[in-house]
């Protein structure tokens, strides 16, 4: 991640404008919300994080 804030002409410090996400699923059981997060990977990657590169 340093290098390439190099190469868009950032000098940034490890950890600097870093993000973190944490996903919660919820669902009727425990079971059921297992199952969804297991599959959402994808979901989450072409909805919020694709679109910014």
């Amino acid at each position: 991640a340093q290098e390439g804030a190099a190469e868009a002409g950032l000098k940034l410090k490890l950890g600097e404008r870093m993000g973190i996400v944490r996903d919660i699923v919820v669902a009727d059981t425990d079971a059921e919300a297992q199952e969804l997060a297991k599959n959402a990977g994808a979901f989450l990657w072409t909805k919020f994080f694709q679109p910014f590169g």
